[in-house]
């Protein structure tokens, strides 16, 4: 439904040029929950507002199913409805009604604080040509469909974080958009209200048959409902594919570090370094990955006695990740060397990812 291709956004700041998105591909199926994620000023805030122009990338393409495609060359956008259409000047009819068939929800809300959220849900359907029983009609709706509607002339100052973003999202929907952009939608709040505001997203995509796009720093919020996820760093998608997929085999050292701290295997540094983890040596300290067809099996003490190692877990976690589980576990493997290498490749023979961290042997 999406595709981005090539894009480009640099920013000015001071006497230096920031590459906000340095040349970025993207497809983004319809119907799918697409995670973005990536460190403070990895780009992908920028990425998400090119996506419904709010920004104008200088460089690269985004084709939209139903829009056609928008074009930037040095900064100007240009836009064609077809692969036979002629390309002319993007105008502003034009993308005001992308943006209205895209919908956006923040990190802060951007509620309208003097409104009831009747009003803040409405404010977008003014000037579409509705009346205002429609309107009444469609704002109960709406509420109905997040749950609030036993608030509706109440003020954003009398809800909780979860009833602000609830209100935001049905803002978001009041143009009966196919494509829900958001935007850290969960970082100000808590755990057990950012899970029901995730269970929200994913019932509404199911629902309506919403494309959303998600941007996060946060690796659980990707695990808990996107179907694939891209990894961005200083402007660039580094890594990208399923979400199990990225989970069972990172490979770039940012996408691993997400994982890590997801799996709650981030402390393993602090470990090492205070010594509680003593790697000597006749000793390696490894990695273990169990995928869907591994991960029930009581492999760690079948090893140990079948090799006659030492397999001491220092950190472990199991995750179910699209209905499927994902465990990792972090060992210290001591014993002789030829049977702890053997011991280690039986493992991996078993379908289970081994990756050495710190190798006492050598």
């Amino acid at each position: 439904m999406i595709t981005i291709r090539g894009l480009k956004k640099t920013f000015r700041i001071e006497k230096q040029f920031v590459h906000a998105v340095n040349g970025v591909d993207l497809d983004i199926s319809e119907g799918e929950i697409f995670g973005v994620v990536g460190y403070s000023g990895a780009g992908k805030s920028t990425l998400v507002r090119c996506i419904n122009f709010l920004e104008i990338p200088e460089e690269g393409s985004i084709t939209i199913n139903g829009f056609g495609t928008f074009t930037a060359r040095n900064g100007k956008l240009f836009h064609k409805d077809d692969e036979n259409g002629a390309e002319k000047p993007a105008t502003d009819k034009q993308l005001r009604q992308l943006r209205r068939n895209i919908g956006m929800i923040f990190q802060h809300f951007n509620l309208l604080d003097r409104s009831t959220v009747f009003e803040n849900v409405a404010y977008p359907l003014q000037h579409t040509g509705k009346t205002k029983t429609e309107i009444a009609a469609k704002v109960r709706e709406l509420l109905e469909l997040v749950d609030l509607s036993d608030k509706i002339y109440s003020y954003p100052s009398e809800l909780s974080g979860g009833q602000k973003q609830r209100v935001a999202i049905a803002r978001a929907l009041a143009n009966d958009p196919k494509i829900l952009l958001s935007d850290e939608a969960t970082s100000a709040l808590d755990p057990d209200v950012t899970e029901s505001i995730l269970k929200l997203l994913k019932d509404l995509n199911r629902k309506l048959g919403l494309t959303v796009i998600l941007i996060t720093h946060e690796m659980a919020v990707v695990r808990s409902i996107c179907d694939r996820v891209a990894v961005m760093e200083n402007g660039k998608v580094v890594e990208e594919g399923n979400v199990y997929g990225i989970f069972a085999d990172p490979k770039e050292n940012v996408t691993k570090r997400f994982v890590n701290a997801s799996f709650g295997l981030s402390n393993l540094d602090k470990l090492t370094e205070s010594g509680l983890v003593n790697i000597t040596p006749d000793s390696k300290l490894v990695r273990l990955t169990f995928s869907q067809e591994s991960v029930g099996e009581a492999l760690i003490s079948q090893v140990s006695r079948k090799f006659n190692v030492s397999l001491n877990i220092i950190l472990a976690n199991v995750e179910i990740l699209q209905d499927a589980p994902l465990g990792a576990l972090i060992i210290l493997a001591k014993g002789d060397r030829a049977d702890v290498e053997n011991a280690l490749k039986y493992i991996e023979e078993q379908n289970v990812k081994v990756e050495v961290i710190v190798d006492g042997m050598d």
